[in-house]
């Protein structure tokens, strides 16, 4: 089954993040066209008067923004590995400058 040529594989690779080399891609093709062939399929089919199952919306839904009582925050936090100060500790991601404006150890 001849399918898409490899570089509509791999550009379509590429779209969804995918690590695809060109041998693999000329092995994808043919594998997408079969996929192709099944929506063709159902492109044919008689769909007159079936209702459809759902309905995208395209009003914006809106509420008004009114203040509410939440959670405390010591019982939040307290559920955290590394509460700090009634915040969260998480692991520094940037290291420490020195007083020479150097990265060093964190």
């Amino acid at each position: 089954m001849e399918g898409p040529d490899v570089d509509l594989v791999l550009e379509t690779a590429a779209l969804a993040r995918l690590e695809v080399d060109a041998g693999e891609a000329r092995t994808l093709g043919p594998q997408f066209a079969a996929i192709l062939k099944h929506f063709e399929v159902l492109s044919e089919l008689d769909v007159e008067g079936v209702e459809p199952t759902s309905v995208v919306s395209t009003e914006l839904q809106v509420r008004t923004d009114e203040v509410r009582p939440s959670m405390p925050r010591d019982a939040l936090v307290g559920n955290a590995p590394d509460p700090r100060e009634g915040f969260y500790g998480v692991p520094r991601a940037i290291p420490k400058r020195d007083a020479g404006g150097q990265g060093g150890q964190s």
